[in-house]
Formats: C-alpha cells, structure tokens, sequence
C-alpha cells in the first residue's frame, strides 16, 4: 500500500539510491517467507557478499502498481532480464515437498524457467558468465549448491582444499527437491 501513491518500487522507499542487483533471485512466490530469507542469508554467507549487496527481487524490486507497463512481448526488454544482466549470477531458490507444492516449484513455472534459460543463453553476451546457485530449505536446514567454488569455502582451514570444502557443504543438499 505505500508504494501505491508514488506508483515506486518497495526499494525506491527504502534506498537512497540506485541499487544495481549483485544477484538476481528466482523463486516462485510460494515458499514460506522465513524459507526464502533463510536461503536468501545463507547464499549471502557462502558467498561472502556482505549487507550492502543488494539482491534483486522482483516483488520489491518493480513498480507492482504499474507492473504491466514494464512486461513487454519481447521478455528481454523486461525489468527482470536486464537485472540479471547486471548481477553476478542467479539465485534459485526451491521449496520442499508440502501439502499444497513441491518439490521444486519453480521448475514448473514459465516464468522461472525463463530465469534459469537465460543463465545457460546468454553467457555469449557477457564478459562472464552468469552464475547460478541453487537453495533449498528442508526443515531447519538450510542448504546451497554454488556455481564453481564459493568464498567461503576458500576461508575454511587449509586442512582440506576449497574444493573438498565445496563438497562437504554440499553433500546435505536434498538432492530430492531437484
């Protein structure tokens, strides 16, 4: 409702300034708000971007007032193509098997899964290619499998290699949602 007024983003409320996205999140709108900002928080410590790295999510991000002067019939002239093209890669996140979805949602999604096309597409138009990470949400457990080696796992203990690191994170990921 505040934004409807200004006809303005959520995040034209709250910033001062533009915010050019450092990731892009692809989700599906249905997974439980806590599940989203969990998998949202913990990509965010795996790949060590800190909390002034905006992410870029589309109900917060586009003017929902005014959301149908922003689709266009050409889906790579729309808000949500040209955020990814700034960002360093896309975040999927995937819910869980529950009474009413699941598992992986997003898959089943058009929308989505132009996201996720997009990713493989246009790495040709880029100077790097867009990485693409995947979250998941499985009771308390919060999970991510990274594109390439995180961060993070080059700051663990040099006992093992961020690479075997990037493995033992990994194995809890419930390979079932995908």
């Amino acid at each position: 409702p505040a934004t409807k007024p200004a006809d303005c983003a959520f995040v034209e409320l709250l910033a001062s300034g533009p915010q050019p996205p450092r990731w892009f999140v692809s989700h599906w709108w249905g997974e439980l708000v806590g599940d989203f900002v969990r998998c949202v928080e913990k990509h965010s410590q795996i790949r060590c971007v800190g909390g002034d790295s905006p992410y870029w999510v589309c109900a917060y991000a586009n003017r929902q007032h005014s959301l149908g002067t922003a689709l266009t019939l050409d889906p790579r002239e729309t808000s949500f193509f040209k955020a990814m093209q700034l960002s360093d890669g896309v975040l999927l996140i995937l819910d869980d098997k529950t009474d009413h979805s699941g598992p992986a949602t997003p898959f089943t999604r058009v929308w989505c899964a132009f996201e996720e096309a997009m990713v493989l597409e246009t790495a040709a138009d880029r100077d790097s290619a867009l990485l693409f990470d995947i979250a998941a949400q499985r009771g308390d457990a919060t999970e991510l499998l990274t594109d390439g080696v995180a961060t993070w796992d080059t700051k663990q203990p040099p006992i093992a290699s961020p690479e075997r690191h990037k493995a033992i994170r990994e194995r809890t990921f419930p390979i079932e949602v995908i």
